[in-house]
């Protein structure tokens, strides 16, 4: 129920770190890459929001990493809805 689009990797014809994932995404929603967030679980979905020009969100369930770049890092899925 939080989401109108996922995509997966049978939905691209160029995988991650490209980013086609992220300009469907931009166009499914008809919104500029400015208004947007990619939130992935890997350093190749970074890579992705970067080079697609999208705000990355990094779920590091292991905890990984303290910083990746410019992206924010989250621990758990629920911090995106204030749980």
């Amino acid at each position: 129920g939080y989401f109108d689009l996922i995509i997966g990797a049978e939905d691209v014809s160029r995988h991650k770190p490209d980013p086609e994932c992220v300009f469907k995404a931009l166009e499914f929603h008809d919104i500029r890459a400015e208004d947007a967030v990619f939130v992935g679980d890997s350093p190749k979905d970074m890579y992705a929001a970067e080079a697609g020009g999208v705000e990355g969100i990094l779920i590091d369930r292991a905890r990984r990493y303290d910083s990746f770049g410019d992206h924010r890092i989250i621990r758990d899925l629920r911090e995106l809805i204030g749980h």
